[in-house]
């Protein structure tokens, strides 16, 4: 399987397996080396489950040369269908913990016209689901890993019977670490940069002027480009409580500087609020540190 995840669905290619009995297709065989046979593009004249996929945005079946299909049957009978299909599933989201989220996303199997009286669906006893190793889900660097798999039903209830229902829930956990790296460490550094203002004197106008406005300037644009990539919400993230915290904590160190600047004409001991702002910046900064970390990351 490999999955790709959008906002509001995911992709997902598979081979898709069904099996069942008709008797009407059994046959005697004398040759034990020959326990099946294997038949392409018979769906018309083999009766076969009336399965779709109940969250289903888009599907396609791959052929190239020739429709990815075939189906087994044994002298009993039972027969095997093999299919290789593409699927874009639907899979709302909740990114109220981005990106410290964990998002769960189901794959669903119902019967589209047979109630439970005519057909009903059950998994494989051992292995139903069989994923790729280090399978992951990713968009540009939306990056996520799968942790887990679990199966379930999910039978319909509705006006007309009851429908029989399989279900497949894949939980990914968001990899951290690109955040990190991304977002995290460099809108910390501008922040640290920000406060070297605090250590020149406030008669070096044009260098404390460079240093609060640029990196106002690139942090901004830093948030900026990482926003493109985030999930479009309505509600805030924990991402947004950080980038604007941040920002916030920059423009405050070029108001300093602004408060200093004009004292200074006034008052030819204000320097002593710059020896308090060395103190006061990064205790604030570290108590929302603090606060960040225990409260969305742990």
């Amino acid at each position: 399987m490999r999955f790709v995840s959008h906002d509001n669905d995911y992709s997902v290619q598979l081979t898709f397996r069904q099996q069942w009995k008709d008797e009407r297709l059994s046959y005697s065989s004398q040759d034990s080396s020959r326990p099946y046979v294997t038949l392409t593009n018979s769906e018309n004249e083999i009766w076969q489950p009336d399965i779709f996929f109940s969250n289903e945005v888009e599907a396609k079946y791959h052929d190239l040369m020739m429709k990815n299909e075939y189906f087994r049957i044994s002298p009993d009978g039972t027969v095997l269908k093999s299919d290789r299909i593409s699927l874009r599933l639907s899979c709302p989201r909740d990114n109220r913990n981005f990106p410290f989220d964990t998002q769960t996303c189901s794959l669903r199997l119902a019967s589209y016209a047979f109630t439970t009286e005519d057909l009903v669906f059950r998994w494989k006893a051992v292995d139903p689901v069989q994923v790729t190793s280090n399978l992951e889900a990713d968009k540009t660097n939306l990056l996520l890993m799968l942790t887990q798999f679990t199966t379930d039903y999910c039978d319909s209830i509705t006006n007309t019977g009851t429908y029989s229902c399989l279900r497949v829930d894949f939980t990914f956990q968001r990899a951290f670490h690109s955040y990190l790296v991304m977002v995290y460490i460099p809108s910390m550094m501008m922040v640290f940069t920000s406060w070297v203002s605090f250590w020149i004197t406030p008669k070096a106008v044009t260098a404390r002027t460079m240093i609060a406005t640029l990196t106002l300037f690139v942090l901004a644009i830093q948030t900026a480009e990482a926003n493109k990539t985030f999930p479009q919400t309505s509600y805030t993230k924990p991402v947004d409580v950080w980038t604007g915290v941040c920002l916030t904590f920059v423009f405050a160190a070029l108001l300093e500087f602004a408060t200093v600047h004009y004292l200074s004409k006034w008052l030819p001991s204000s320097d002593k609020l710059d020896v308090v702002s060395r103190i006061v910046f990064p205790v604030l900064f570290i108590l929302f540190n603090i606060f960040y970390w225990v409260v969305y990351a742990f």
